[in-house]
């Protein structure tokens, strides 16, 4: 292997992925790409076990420049610019803004993925698409998908939901940063099974600017930036933060973020029984410009999404309104404890 290539990816033994609720996995082999290890807890790596069956096999080859396919003009994720072209039972899907090569045969549960080693943009383009693989072979299954976040305080799990600038991702870290007894479990967006227990995704946590000028400690690992957003693996923010991560936790409570960074502290406020619901449906819904409907197409996988079933297991949950400035004194442990003793059922 050229010295030139970066540390992140190489030559390695077939392994199987999987989500921390293990209902999809994935075989993997080829070339190992080192930022799926940084998704960890999220991501399960393991050893092929022969008593365990793959749905999926993918392939990683190095492939600088792979051929543009001549064929039909598609949309990628994030509306990234593709072309396509299936013959024989394999599609051949082409990024034109990446130069990432796809091939698929959506019949024998195969994908193949050809990139430029040295290219990072690369390498996370097929984390994305190896990750949305897992969803939605997780999603085919009737898992239920949550977009908010997830803590674990004290043993109790809480789903932090809230509109855009609500501030789930702020509250959520300056819990982290108040509490050893605190574990994130999830950013941003969640699994729900059947038994009300919460498993964190796959995914980079994005921490906005305000957010990350509070927390010198992040600043130093903040070198990745989308949409401007710091973009952080999970393992390199709890490592920075020297904060604990979960892979999973039975829901209790549902907070209803809002930020007011002009408050003094941070005010709990139960939410009545008769709480339309709906009022904060929108803020559920599980949603990710990087998912790869083109890839859902193609092996008939439904789209991630929340349904009635996870929406009815929330309605029986503790529900209580968080507003204020978490940067000021706070204690996220007696907010916990608050939302079970006033919250209602």
């Amino acid at each position: 292997m050229s010295a030139a290539r970066p540390r992140t990816l190489e030559a390695a033994a077939t392994c199987q992925l999987s989500t921390g609720s293990g209902r999809a996995r994935i075989r993997l082999d080829g070339l190992a790409i080192g930022e799926l290890a940084a998704l960890a807890p999220h991501l399960l790596i393991r050893r092929p076990d022969g008593r365990v069956a793959s749905d999926w096999q993918v392939t990683i080859d190095h492939c600088e420049q792979p051929p543009n396919p001549a064929g039909q003009a598609i949309l990628l994720a994030a509306d990234e610019p593709g072309s396509a072209h299936t013959q024989a039972g394999m599609t051949q899907v082409y990024n034109a803004v990446t130069g990432t090569h796809f091939h698929v045969r959506p019949a024998a549960h195969r994908l193949r993925i050809c990139l430029d080693p040295d290219s990072e943009r690369q390498r996370i383009e097929a984390v994305q698409v190896i990750r949305g693989l897992l969803l939605g072979l997780e999603a085919q299954r009737g898992a239920e998908f949550l977009h908010g976040a997830v803590l674990a305080i004290d043993g109790r799990g809480v789903l932090l939901l809230g509109a855009k600038g609500a501030g789930k991702t702020t509250f959520a870290l300056s819990a982290l940063q108040a509490g050893s007894s605190i574990a994130l479990v999830s950013n941003d967006k969640s699994v729900l099974d059947g038994a009300g227990l919460a498993y964190g995704l796959p995914y980079a946590v994005a921490v906005a600017p305000g957010t990350l000028s509070r927390l010198p400690e992040l600043q130093a690992v903040a070198t990745r930036w989308s949409g401007g957003k710091a973009m952080l693996w999970p393992a390199q923010l709890a490592a920075a933060m020297a904060a604990q991560l979960a892979r999973t936790v039975k829901l209790e409570q549902v907070w209803l973020t809002r930020l007011d960074l002009d408050a003094d502290g941070v005010a709990v406020r139960p939410i009545p029984a008769a709480i339309d619901h709906s009022v904060v449906s929108t803020s559920l819904e599980f949603s990710n410009a990087m998912s790869p409907r083109w890839l859902y197409r193609l092996a008939g996988l439904p789209d991630p999404a929340i349904g009635v079933a996870g929406r009815n297991r929330l309605r029986l949950l503790d529900w209580v309104e968080v507003t204020g400035n978490p940067w000021r004194a706070w204690d996220p442990v007696e907010v916990a404890r608050a939302g079970s003793d006033g919250g209602v059922r």
